[in-house]
């Protein structure tokens, strides 16, 4: 399993919960709800309150090893002309492909995660084709852009959640309220994506709270990861039997 997927394993990972022993166990302060920050040139980036980075608009003669130190670091649609080798040896640990021209070898990497982009609802075809295909992850960034406080947002995100099998990421263009975060952790959102220029150091630190003190249960469906070979391992994080 890459770095990208034990994190998202550590989300369901009832050990992580507390340090200790006995009465001296201490309740370990962790999101709930993973946080990346779309990383722009002149971004201020707090690690501290932030899962990882995601480079975006990066030219094949462009690419490098990622400058800052976070704790995972992605990119957004990488050019046609960079390989996965290259993405391997500079360090990445995931990508998110949108480009169907791109090369298939994403889906076979052991270091680097692949998810696919969503921008509007499909078909069940299309439906039936993602959930086929061995992506690790989905992101949903729908360009017609709901609000997720009215129940229109919320019909919007159900009907493409209820039809993937797959862990989903959600890029927003606004830093949602607690309630909001709490019902769309409860959807089974795993992640949330959000621009570096809606984002400050005290944003930041209120956002950190809010995804750290979600309530409720991330309900997800069976998840299946992409591994070499194209033998897959289905992990379920239903309770239900």
């Amino acid at each position: 399993m890459n770095r990208f997927l034990e994190n998202i394993s550590s989300l369901f990972n009832e050990n992580e919960k507390g340090i200790g022993f006995g009465n001296n166990t201490k309740e370990k302060k962790t999101r709930k709800i993973l946080l990346f920050q779309v990383l722009n040139h002149d971004s201020h980036v707090n690690d501290k309150y932030i899962d990882g980075l995601i480079y975006k608009d990066i030219e094949f003669d462009k690419l490098k090893k990622p400058s800052k130190k976070v704790n995972l670091n992605g990119i957004f649609f990488p050019d046609k002309m960079i390989n996965l080798d290259q993405l391997e040896k500079h360090g990445f640990d995931f990508a998110i492909l949108h480009d169907l021209n791109i090369s298939s070898d994403y889906l076979l990497s052991e270091s680097i995660a692949s998810g696919f982009l969503i921008e509007n609802n499909l078909d069940d075809v299309e439906y039936d084709a993602i959930n086929n295909i061995p992506f690790s992850f989905i992101v949903i960034d729908l360009i017609k852009k709901p609000k997720f406080e009215t129940l229109s947002g919320i019909f919007d995100l159900s009907k493409i959640i209820s039809n993937i099998d797959n862990n989903v990421i959600l890029k927003l263009d606004y830093i949602p309220p607690k309630k909001t975060l709490e019902l769309l952790y409860q959807f089974g959102v795993i992640a949330i994506i959000i621009d570096s220029e809606l984002l400050n150091e005290d944003k930041l630190k209120l956002l950190n709270e809010d995804l750290i003190n979600i309530k409720g249960d991330l309900k997800k469906k069976q998840i299946v990861y992409p591994s070499i070979g194209n033998s897959m391992d289905s992990i379920s994080y239903d309770d239900e039997e």
